[in-house]
């Protein structure tokens, strides 16, 4: 790590305020030759010898600071900003509000903006509208007054709404407002800029009043959306006049409520997806949880319980049957039980449950009956009897004979 264009690093840190003695001059030494990790070694090495001396705890302190400073520069350079963010943070936190670390911070933020404005205005280009989204509202993360960012998002959304059939009026009127606003707003930075008037409070109460007529109209576009059961569209009508406006009450609460109905929307679509699986209880945990979050969409929540329900019950229908069917009476009756306990009625279960349990009470009374009986050809007579409605019972194919 010993490499010369780390060299101003020391001047610019300010390692120490002054130095006094031979080692105190040794670490300001490795320090201006860039061997940051000699350097801290030898201050941890005075903390060790003088342990309650704050001057070495800061020389120390100090010294790590450089060492983190030096890793998160080689980082930079090659292209790992996250990760050299995270090092600078953790310098920070050694030396709170150090105008080099500062300056390191505001540069790295910068640069990771930069990328993923680019990035977001690829995914843009190469129409994946969501991710762009996603990238831009990073950006913003980075950079909260980046208007390239706002714009972004605010073009991605009409594109998304656009993209879900809100119509070709829909989709130039949106990017029309949407020019018209930033071009003003670029307009008022040029005059800024060029001094044209830098302190006018006539320019910044007038781009404030389009800016607050503009959430207002994309407002009443959400509105309009969320009253035809479009909430996909409401919300993102919402949020592009929060970027308009953010202190437009209206455009927070109507985002409040149509994330909460996106949700219970996409927790119905999972449900559906669950009961086609024949996945059913975590198809009604899914309504479950969706119904609590929802206001708007109760019916559908009702219509989705129905539909779950069904499903369920046909397959345990079915499930009867083919127990009926391979001579598992009691099991059949058991499924049939469970059915009508919870609908009290369904096809013709009624009339099978009662066949079945006339057919297995005969059963047992007819092989109770055979094994009292005294004469072999009536034991067989009884067993005869039960074989023809019911060959698996018990062991009658092995009595008679039969068994495979």
């Amino acid at each position: 790590m010993m490499n010369r264009r780390h060299l101003p690093l020391l001047a610019a840190i300010s390692l120490v305020a002054c130095q006094t003695t031979e080692e105190d001059t040794t670490v300001s030494d490795l320090f201006r030759a860039g061997d940051y990790e000699s350097a801290l070694s030898l201050a941890q090495t005075q903390v060790d010898d003088s342990p309650d001396d704050p001057y070495y705890q800061g020389v120390e302190r100090m010294a790590e600071v450089g060492l983190k400073l030096d890793m998160a520069r080689d980082l930079v350079f090659d292209g790992q900003q996250a990760e050299a963010l995270e090092l600078l943070f953790e310098a920070d936190e050694l030396a709170p509000g150090h105008p080099v670390v500062a300056e390191w911070i505001g540069k790295v933020v910068g640069e990771l903006a930069d990328v993923t404005l680019f990035q977001a205005s690829q995914a843009l280009m190469d129409q994946e509208f969501e991710r762009a989204v996603d990238l831009y509202e990073r950006a913003l993360i980075f950079n909260p007054d980046d208007e390239r960012a706002r714009a972004g998002i605010a073009r991605s959304l009409i594109l998304v709404n656009h993209r879900a059939g809100m119509g070709e009026k829909y989709y130039i009127d949106g990017v029309r407002s949407l020019r018209e606003y930033w071009l003003g707003q670029a307009n008022a930075e040029f005059a800024y800029n060029g001094k044209f008037a830098p302190e006018d409070k006539r320019g910044a109460a007038r781009r404030r009043q389009v800016a607050g007529l503009l959430a207002e109209d994309r407002v009443l576009m959400a509105g309009d959306f969320e009253a035809n059961k479009l909430y996909h569209a409401a919300r993102n009508e919402y949020r592009i006049a929060l970027i308009f406006d953010e202190d437009n009450g209206d455009a927070a609460a109507g985002l409040e409520r149509m994330e909460k109905e996106v949700e219970a929307f996409a927790q119905l679509s999972e449900a559906e997806r669950k009961r086609i699986r024949g996945e059913y209880a975590e198809a009604a945990k899914a309504l479950a949880e969706g119904v609590e979050l929802s206001e708007a969409q109760v019916e559908e929540f009702a219509s989705a319980k129905i539909d779950l329900d069904e499903a369920r019950w046909k397959e345990q229908y079915g499930e009867a049957l083919d127990a009926e069917a391979d001579g598992r009476y009691e099991r059949a009756v058991k499924l049939f039980d469970q059915l009508l306990q919870e609908t009290g009625y369904y096809e013709d279960s009624v009339a099978r449950r009662r066949t079945l349990t006339d057919m297995i009470n005969l059963a047992d009374r007819l092989y109770g009956e055979a094994m009292a009986a005294k004469r072999e050809d009536v034991k067989r007579q009884k067993l005869e009897q039960i074989a023809v409605f019911w060959p698996e019972y018990k062991n009658v194919r092995k009595l008679l004979g039969t068994a495979p």
